[in-house]
């Protein structure tokens, strides 16, 4: 075969790769709207993922160990397997840590094989599109049984993704993404669809009165406006706060009286009793912990253990501490909060280097990740958890976009 005819192979392939891990992704994350089983959304996922590693095969191999972030990522996940071996329900570590499987493959297909800030761009459409989706059915819930609860609006839904309300959080994260594509997208029809999964994002948020997603979203969202365009804050906030008042007052101000510190105070008390716990059994296995997910198992067990303050209450029972950082000490010990922490200023500090490196398109997606994740990180103190494959996809994305870009930054230099 001539040089022309190996060129165009090679160039094929390398296109090939490519998009079938921008399909792959997308498609999976797209699932996340819609009320199927995660069979489905894995099975997509795992094909793309064959596909991808098929069609580099012949050629150059395109992992790298030494890709961004990669060291930090395989550290961590080495702790969760090395902490799953020595559960106290190796069962249930192994059943529950599944959700990282689709994570990894994530992580890999998005830190390897993207090679543009435009392959990004598709996933930050994909995440608009399931913010729209997601948003505009929790409202219709809402809308069509003013009678039923948050919590049952979101049964009503039948998404996995959606447990509780706080699950909202996660459409607050995604947001800063949202606002990316909003200040400079070149195409009208991106910019339509940020502005409209912005609005109704927030919408969906006040609606099921949740304070946790109202501080991630304002937490990721602030945080990107006011880096991008400090101006863009004196519009924001005043708008915000106006659709937050007009909104809240057509249902009867729940969330205002839930943001009071009457109301919050007693939910406040249990939670501390919770993260007690979590220390308690941190205390008993501080090396490698109970195992992945088996907070649920040994709360009640330590409960008697702990001397809580006259002022906190016991909590019922709880299937985690409402706290990802507990939740991580108490179940994979110091060494896997220590690499958990390492990994997340990492990818901070990666994210924040290639945003002042790169400009224009890529630039702006740097920052919208570094926002989410700032958000993602505040988050976890009083509710993320591993249990909510949600929260662990979102995490690989974030880290994947980090590596991507930053190695889309030093090709540049």
């Amino acid at each position: 075969m001539n040089t022309g005819g190996r060129l165009s192979n090679v160039l094929l392939a390398n296109w090939q790769r490519q998009n079938f891990a921008v399909v792959g992704c997308v498609a999976f994350l797209l699932t996340f709207a819609i009320p199927t089983r995660w069979d489905f959304s894995l099975i997509l996922l795992g094909i793309c993922g064959i596909l991808t590693a098929i069609s580099g095969a012949s050629g150059k191999p395109h992992f790298d160990f030494r890709l961004p972030l990669f060291p930090e990522t395989l550290l961590f996940l080495l702790a969760i397997a090395l902490s799953t071996l020595f559960s106290a329900d190796l069962s249930i570590s192994i059943l529950l840590g599944a959700s990282f499987l689709p994570g990894m493959l994530v992580f890999y297909l998005i830190s390897a094989h993207f090679e543009t800030a435009t392959q990004l761009r598709a996933i930050f459409l994909a995440l608009a599109a399931v913010t729209i989706t997601l948003s505009t059915s929790l409202l219709l819930a809402a809308w069509q049984n003013p009678g039923l609860s948050p919590s049952l609006w979101v049964w009503r839904l039948g998404v996995p993704v959606f447990v509780v309300p706080n699950d909202s959080i996660f459409l607050a994260i995604i947001a800063p993404f949202s606002l990316a594509l909003l200040m400079g997208d070149e195409k009208p029809f991106a910019r339509w669809i940020a502005a409209t999964a912005l609005i109704l994002n927030f919408t969906a948020i006040i609606a099921l009165q949740s304070r946790g997603g109202l501080i991630a979203f304002l937490l990721g969202s602030g945080i990107m406006l006011s880096a991008y365009r400090p101006r863009y804050v004196l519009i924001g906030i005043p708008a915000l706060v106006s659709l937050f008042l007009l909104q809240d007052w057509t249902l009867g101000f729940p969330m205002l009286a839930k943001l009071s510190v009457i109301a919050d105070y007693s939910d406040r008390l249990h939670r501390v009793s919770l993260w007690l716990a979590a220390w308690s059994m941190f205390l008993d296995k501080p090396f490698l912990g109970h195992g992945p997910h088996t907070y649920g198992l040994s709360f009640m067990n330590h409960m008697p253990d702990i001397a809580l303050p006259s002022w906190s209450r016991v909590a019922p029972s709880a299937f985690w501490p409402h706290s990802l950082y507990f939740e991580v000490a108490a179940e994979q010990g110091l060494l896997g909060f220590s690499l958990l922490t390492i990994l997340l200023v990492r990818a901070g500090l990666v994210l924040r280097q290639a945003w002042l490196d790169l400009d224009g398109q890529a630039s702006r997606y740097a920052l919208a990740c570094l926002s989410g994740l700032i958000a993602f990180c505040i988050a976890g103190v009083f509710e993320l958890t591993f249990l909510r494959i949600w929260v662990v996809v979102l995490l690989f994305v974030l880290l994947g976009a980090a590596s991507c870009l930053a190695r889309i930054a030093k090709d540049r230099t």
